[in-house]
């Protein structure tokens, strides 16, 4: 009786682990390259003039079966608006994902994060003399409320090459923009590469 614990608490000792190992061969770093534009969801996020965005993401796998996973996700970005803002985000989120057997994949997610912008443009105060005078934009802190829809191809499943391409378009509601305009709503078309550097064991 003895030797049959001790068997089975081996046995789930081994399951944990290979199941960790899986876990942490699904964790990417990430790298995307998008243009930020201002609009509804849809609305013509690859317009003119080109505002260049950068990002580094991660997930972690909450969830995992065959064909589908639901992660937790990890963005640090940056973008340059020419004529609005540039900004720094850092979020979270949640995403469900769907792979084909032959690599080709969909995945939909709800980002929330922090986002501090700094105005393109100079802004001016009035000193004590009444006159107005360049003053320093110190940022302007928002929340951001989103969505985000991707299709990708992960070349581990044919090639075992341990990387993948996407394509991402993600919408956020920027809150409390301003006192004049309280909301500010947000299109990125993004183009991404996932790297995939734990192996399976």
């Amino acid at each position: 009786m003895k030797k049959l614990l001790i068997l089975l608490g081996m046995l789930c000792l081994f399951s944990r682990l290979s199941c960790m190992a899986q876990k942490r061969a699904e964790i990417p770093i990430g790298f995307e390259f998008y243009n930020h534009t201002i609009g509804l969801p849809f609305d013509n996020p690859n317009k003119k003039p080109f505002n260049l965005g950068l990002a580094i993401t991660s997930s972690y796998p909450l969830l995992l079966s065959k064909h589908s996973k639901i992660t937790l996700d990890g963005e640090l970005g940056y973008f340059k608006h020419k004529e609005l803002a540039s900004g720094i985000n850092i979020n979270t989120g949640v995403s469900y994902t769907f792979t084909t057997g032959i690599g080709i994949y969909v995945s939909a997610g709800i980002p929330l994060g922090y986002l501090r912008t700094f105005n393109a443009y100079d802004l001016y105060a009035l000193n004590d003399l009444g006159e107005y005078e360049l003053t320093k934009d110190k940022g302007r802190s928002s929340l951001f409320l989103g969505y985000s829809l991707q299709l990708g191809y992960d070349f581990r499943k044919k090639l075992n090459a341990p990387f993948s391409l996407y394509v991402k378009n993600e919408w956020w509601l920027q809150t409390n923009y301003s006192k004049y305009l309280p909301s500010l709503l947000q299109n990125t078309l993004r183009i991404g590469l996932n790297i995939y550097p734990f192996n399976q064991k």
